[in-house]
């Protein structure tokens, strides 16, 4: 019985131990991170460990979770916050998503685009455009939703599942679609 228990915890314990070791390669590299980070397999910070990354207290970065965060750009994710499986943030410049928010399977926050103004060069040889995201408290983002560049998410606002954010939500707004629109309020009755 003791074994079962044991063999049954063991998935817990590795999420913490790979939560321990991505928050001291954080906090060595000059970043912030707090206590009761939880990082399941496959989680991947492309760019490497900077002082532009701070994550707080009792995060969750769910398995195949892939953060892009550029030397020099600034991702600051606040305490409990959820990023659950397959969740891709690029950070060329900054992204901000505040505390006890929850953002959903396979979710896509970019806060840059390509340019493709120049007809002569390729585009994957044109500069990106930077302009940062914010995504305010107490945010649920559903699952496979796209976050585009510019965009601030009020505190309170729920995003539907597959929405592409393409404009501003105010807060405790509840908004949907492609292009995402507010289609209601969380303080309507």
């Amino acid at each position: 019985m003791k074994l079962l228990r044991l063999l049954a915890a063991l998935p817990k314990i590795a999420y913490f131990t790979r939560g321990a070791v991505v928050r001291a390669l954080i906090v060595l590299s000059g970043g912030k991170c707090e206590a009761n980070l939880r990082v399941e397999k496959g989680f991947r910070l492309r760019q490497g460990f900077h002082p532009g990354l701070s994550i707080g207290r009792d995060v969750y970065l769910g398995r195949n979770t892939t953060i892009d965060c550029l030397p020099g750009a600034r991702l600051e994710i606040g305490d409990n916050v959820t990023l659950t499986e397959g969740c891709f943030i690029s950070c060329c410049e900054a992204v901000t998503i505040g505390r006890n928010s929850l953002i959903g399977e396979y979710c896509s926050i970019r806060d840059a685009n390509h340019d493709f103004s120049d007809l002569e060069r390729p585009i994957c040889e044109q500069a990106m455009l930077p302009d940062s995201i914010s995504i305010g408290e107490d945010i649920w983002i559903g699952r496979g939703s796209a976050i585009l560049s510019g965009v601030t998410i009020g505190t309170g606002a729920v995003i539907g599942a597959n929405s592409v954010v393409t404009r501003s939500i105010p807060s405790h707004a509840v908004a949907f679609g492609a292009p995402a629109k507010v289609k209601g309020s969380r303080l309507e009755p």
